[in-house]
């Protein structure tokens, strides 16, 4: 269905299981940023091997992400377009960054060729235990979108 897999948004489909009926709803939705997340005070937490979605748009100029490292390792930070390719169509090209909670630049990325399309961003680390911020742009210094949506995965290359 449009909005839930068991009913119609706002009112739940009955369902009888064994003889007893109940309304379940069932929500599906994906994982979005909470605004404000625009500095590393407001930042929304990302766990290792998940990802979360974003919209950069005026004024919302940066989304920056918190991210615990418990063990050191090798970790990746990528972007895809939400529906599409990166840059191209409705999405977002986007430009990321990734400190130290001191402000210590770990690494910086635009364009990685992906799967995806050409204009999406990934940085590969290996990062000690600690937190670290990563911070997703929209660029247009490719000619592309500047603002648009965004899908961010962090994962560990073990």
């Amino acid at each position: 269905r449009r909005f839930t897999w068991a009913g119609g948004f706002g009112k739940p489909t009955v369902l009888n299981v064994a003889g007893n009926s109940q309304a379940v709803p069932i929500l599906l939705g994906l994982p979005t940023e909470v605004e404000p997340n625009d500095d590393n005070p407001h930042a929304n937490l990302l766990s290792i091997g998940s990802y979360v979605t974003g919209n950069i748009t005026t004024p919302d100029s940066r989304d920056v992400y918190s991210v615990n490292i418990a063990v050191a390792g090798s970790y990746i930070f990528e972007t895809s377009g939400l529906v599409g390719s990166c840059g191209l169509g409705i999405e977002l090209d986007t430009f990321i960054s990734l400190a130290s909670a001191a402000g210590t630049t770990i690494g910086t990325n635009d364009n990685f060729t992906s799967g995806t399309g050409r204009f999406c961003s990934r940085i590969q680390a290996t990062l000690t235990p600690g937190t670290y911020y990563l911070t997703v742009l929209g660029t247009g210094a490719s000619g592309l979108a500047s603002h648009g949506r965004y899908r961010l995965e962090f994962r560990s290359t073990i």
